[in-house]
């Protein structure tokens, strides 16, 4: 036991309780358990690989590098990159990036606003604000303030008793039914009755009652129409449409129109220069002359002569000029049948029959089947290899040289 201070170059102690160490070099030992003064831990600037480390304080940092860290409470931070996910009770700030699908559902909200399209199944609000409301079932509710599309107001159908209706434009009703009425137009009316007298500054519609004694005159007509006989002393009109009119003299008058009767069109044997003329029907005539013409049926005619091209989608019958010089390609032919010679370029079918067939350069072909002409024959010199050869008459060779051969008669000159 030593009550001072102990100078010593070693000391060497299996253990050791010392009140006060003052080392001027470096401390080297295993394990150090203890408290480190401010300066000591100043001093310190790096450790190394830590297995936990437990802070209760705060920590102030430049940056911080970590694979898993919980926090308690993190402030001061200019920005935070996780490559996993971020897992707090409370996420305080911003979020800037627009689309969060992970979102399924939020607590509740003082308000919200949203400048898009809401894509919602159901809408439960007390009170809502919406610039437009698309909805493809039944709309339900207590009282509807605004404007209904002219598509919304086409579909009602029917409305409860209503304590009054005002209608600024036009009614159209299959019937009204009412006690007193205060009506500035009534049009389209098919039928109205009333047991009392209509008053009004003007009536407009079709009176049913055919005699009418009490009308000695009228205003001036738009227009007057009489299905049965007008029996008038004179009748005076810059337009008028007349049923039947009969007039034993003549009428003369700038343009008519209409249709004549049979023995009117009969009387007429000429007409002056037309600008145009349209036939639905038939036209039967002598003979037709004409510059340009479009007919849609043309039959009957015993000749036709044209100086310039007919034109036609379908032209039907046949042609009785052999030579067709401006005819170059033909559709598809059922079948084709020539009498006389065939000179062509080049010919190709499937099946040809052909009554003769002059080739002035070579034939090509896979297969030939038939009976060769004799100068045909004569100029064959020389033959493939033959799998077989039967031959009925003589042959007459240089030499014959063959494997195996079966011979009637052999004559051998030397």
């Amino acid at each position: 036991t030593v009550s001072g201070t102990v100078d010593a170059g070693n000391i060497s102690a299996t253990t050791a309780t010392l009140g006060n160490l003052t080392v001027p070099g470096t401390i080297t030992g295993g394990t150090f358990s203890g408290t480190l003064s401010d300066g000591t831990l100043n001093s310190i600037t790096s450790l190394g690989n830590l297995s936990a480390l437990t802070v209760t304080g705060n920590v102030t940092a430049g940056s911080i590098s970590t694979t898993t860290a919980t926090i308690a409470n993190l402030t001061g931070l200019t920005s935070l990159s996780v490559s996993g996910a971020i897992t707090g009770t409370t996420l305080g700030g911003t979020l800037t990036t627009a689309a969060q699908p992970n979102i399924t559902s939020l607590g509740t909200l003082a308000s919200v606003t949203v400048s898009g399209t809401v894509d919602a199944g159901n809408i439960s609000a007390t009170t809502a604000t919406l610039g437009n409301l698309t909805v493809p079932g039944t709309i339900t509710g207590g009282t509807f303030s605004g404007t209904l599309s002219t598509g919304t107001l086409n579909s009602i159908t029917s409305l409860g008793n209503l304590s009054a209706l005002t209608v600024s434009g036009n009614i159209t009703a299959g019937s009204i039914s009412t006690t007193t009425a205060t009506i500035a137009n009534l049009t389209g009316l098919t039928s109205l009755s009333v047991s009392g007298a209509i008053t009004g500054t003007t009536l407009g519609g079709t009176l049913t009652t055919a005699a009418q004694p009490n009308i000695t005159s009228l205003g001036t007509l738009g227009s007057v129409t009489v299905s049965g006989t007008a029996s008038i002393g004179n009748i005076s009109s810059t337009t008028g449409t007349i049923g039947n009119l009969t007039v034993p003299g003549t009428i003369t008058g700038g343009t008519f129109s209409g249709t004549l009767s049979d023995g009117t069109l009969n009387s007429i044997t000429s007409l002056g220069n037309l600008t145009a003329l349209t036939v639905s029907g038939n036209v039967t005539a002598g003979s037709i002359s004409t510059t340009t013409a479009t007919i849609a049926n043309l039959t009957g005619l015993t000749s036709l002569s044209v100086s310039g091209a007919i034109t036609g989608t379908t032209l039907g019958g046949t042609l009785t000029t052999a030579a067709q010089p401006n005819i170059t390609s033909l559709g598809t032919l059922g079948s084709l049948t020539v009498s006389g010679t065939v000179d062509a370029g080049n010919i190709s079918a499937t099946t040809a029959t052909l009554g003769n067939l002059t080739v002035p350069g070579t034939i090509t072909g896979g297969t030939f089947s038939g009976t060769l002409s004799e100068g045909t024959l004569n100029s064959i010199t020389s033959l493939g290899n033959l799998s077989a050869l039967t031959v009925s008459g003589n042959i007459t060779a240089g030499s014959i040289s063959t494997a195996s051969a079966t011979i009637t008669n052999a004559t051998i000159a030397n």
